[in-house]
């Protein structure tokens, strides 16, 4: 049997503004699969340490490492609403996909809905009302959409009838930034419908996390031409983009903005694949 074998190392790093980088953890797969923040510089991270997928709150000087996903589940993809009560974050069960939100203490676990995929966050509205996110679309040729939740429960909505996905809340809740089906991000409004506004990227930046620039103005994303190690901030009025960090090396796997310090977290590390082979098989 030949197969690709694929390893990830991956960590987490504090950057105030004007400060230099801090790692704040050592382990396998820190953050590789979503970061968030809440109130009292904490973060919620991914991390591979229980041996599978789980949700750990940590300070943002690395200690108080605390788990809060204690289920047979593989979890990822945390976002934390803006009052910091409550965490949002894909669950992935023996029997498919979930949207689950929780505490910010780990309690309180419920499903929001199921979905046919889990390759992309979810994003809590800024009111803390809704959870838009990506589904694969049985209806509309199979095709990625956003879709959105009540986050209290509730029947979900899809609110794309073209292909969008990794839908993310605009600071005021008006809109949603997503990508389309090619090398471009939509503006869409909170309620569904044709995109407002189109932002042309460069091929394969749909692998990039979206974010928001704090005044609504700009998007900020992990992925620029040639270079994967940076945050990269691009106006939607189609003019330069401007490069806000300045690492040289590994990839920038997920990030999010502190509440209180001004800065960024961010899981930096590299990904490995080796052709594998295996054989002595037996009856």
């Amino acid at each position: 049997l030949m197969t690709v074998a694929t390893d990830v190392a991956a960590d987490v790093w504090v950057q105030e503004d004007g400060a230099q980088p801090k790692r704040i953890t050592q382990a396998k797969f820190e953050g590789g699969n979503g970061v968030a923040t809440l109130p009292g510089s904490r973060i919620v991270m991914t991390s591979l340490e229980t041996g599978k997928g789980d949700l750990w709150l940590t300070n943002a000087d690395g200690t108080g490492r605390t788990l809060l996903t204690r289920d047979a589940y593989e979890n990822r993809w945390p976002v934390t609403t803006s009052d910091g009560r409550t965490v949002v974050y894909v669950s992935v069960t023996s029997t498919g996909y979930l949207i689950c939100a929780m505490n910010a203490d780990g309690s309180g676990r419920r499903v929001l809905t199921s979905v046919l995929t889990s390759s992309y966050s979810p994003s809590v509205s800024p009111d803390g009302k809704w959870v838009a996110y990506t589904t694969l679309s049985l209806q509309h040729k199979n095709d990625l959409v956003v879709a959105r939740a009540p986050i209290d429960g509730g029947s979900p909505e899809v609110l794309t009838e073209y292909t969008a996905f990794g839908p993310v809340y605009s600071p005021d809740g008006k809109w949603i930034a997503a990508y389309l089906g090619g090398p471009r991000i939509a503006i869409i409004p909170a309620a569904g419908g044709a995109p407002a506004r189109e932002l042309q990227v460069a091929p394969g930046y749909a692998a990039s996390q979206i974010a928001w620039a704090s005044d609504g103005k700009s998007l900020i994303l992990n992925t620029a031409p040639s270079d994967r190690a940076n945050l990269w901030q691009f106006p939607l009025d189609g003019s330069a983009p401007r490069r806000l960090t300045n690492f040289d090396e590994h990839s920038l796997m997920s990030f999010a903005r502190l509440r209180e310090n001004n800065g960024w977290v961010l899981s930096r590390g590299d990904m490995s694949r080796d052709a594998v082979l295996i054989t002595g098989f037996r009856r």
